[in-house]
């Protein structure tokens, strides 16, 4: 685990974008300290908050101290650079996914089929049972399932990953010191249990917002080869990540069950 990756992180202003950007001119973090401050000026020009904070080194301390509690979790940090990350996610046009994430279990995240697998919360009978007889009919296959762990289709498409002993990862929209909703907790513990892995952007103590599950999609959607939308309402979480697959070039499976 690289204090100095989750230490940039912590930048404030910096983005995914810069990070990816700094870290294509610097493959070695801790070397972006070492700059001078005409050097950072050259990258960052008047970004002046960004500079202070890398001169400073102001969040070194908060870094070392947040990895110490990953390793006691045995929560890994992944940089986009590790060749653990996620590379779908570093695809030509997926620049807004995060530099950095935060993994719970020893789920392959590079496998040779993942599939999203998304809806609406207020699932139908109907619904839950399409979507375990879409997992069970890819099980041959050993996909990897891709859900948010989210009621309705998320919490069916993991259910049936873990019936079918396929790995499933739940991708979340907060820290991994806590799930939402807690009546999944169990699920989680039995995803974890099966192969699977619970993903998150967020570090720990991450408040639960309405405004991190769009922004929480997207890696859904990038993370997967193709996004399969059991149901949805028109204007419903799931086309939204059906539309993020899109921009990603993403395949997104059509069949009339």
């Amino acid at each position: 685990m690289n204090v100095h990756h989750i230490a940039l992180t912590m930048i404030p202003r910096l983005g995914n974008k810069g990070l990816r950007t700094l870290a294509r001119l610097l493959p070695q973090a801790e070397d972006v300290y070492s700059l001078s401050h005409s050097q950072l000026q050259d990258i960052f020009g008047k970004h002046t908050a960004i500079i202070d904070a890398i001169e400073h080194r102001t969040t070194l301390a908060d870094a070392e101290q947040a990895a110490r509690r990953l390793e006691e979790k045995h929560i890994r940090a992944l940089f986009f650079t590790d060749p653990d990350y996620p590379q779908r996610m570093n695809r030509p046009g997926c620049d807004d996914c995060p530099a950095l994430i935060y993994l719970l279990g020893n789920c392959d995240l590079n496998p040779h089929h993942a599939i999203a697998v998304v809806g609406t919360r207020k699932a139908t009978a109907y619904g839950t049972t399409t979507t375990h007889r879409l997992v069970n009919e890819m099980a041959a296959d050993r996909p990897l399932i891709v859900s948010g762990l989210a009621y309705g289709i998320d919490t069916a498409a993991h259910s049936a990953a873990v019936a079918a002993h396929i790995p499933t990862v739940g991708v979340l929209a907060h820290g991994l010191d806590r799930i939402y909703p807690q009546q999944n907790r169990e699920l989680a513990r039995q995803m974890l249990a099966n192969g699977g892995a619970l993903l998150t952007e967020y570090p720990l103590d991450s408040p639960i917002s309405t405004s991190n599950f769009p922004a929480r999609n997207r890696i859904i959607a990038a993370i997967s080869d193709a996004t399969v939308v059991v149901e949805s309402t028109a204007r419903g979480g799931a086309l939204i990540t059906a539309n993020m697959a899109i921009g990603y070039h993403r395949r997104l499976p059509r069949r009339t069950l």
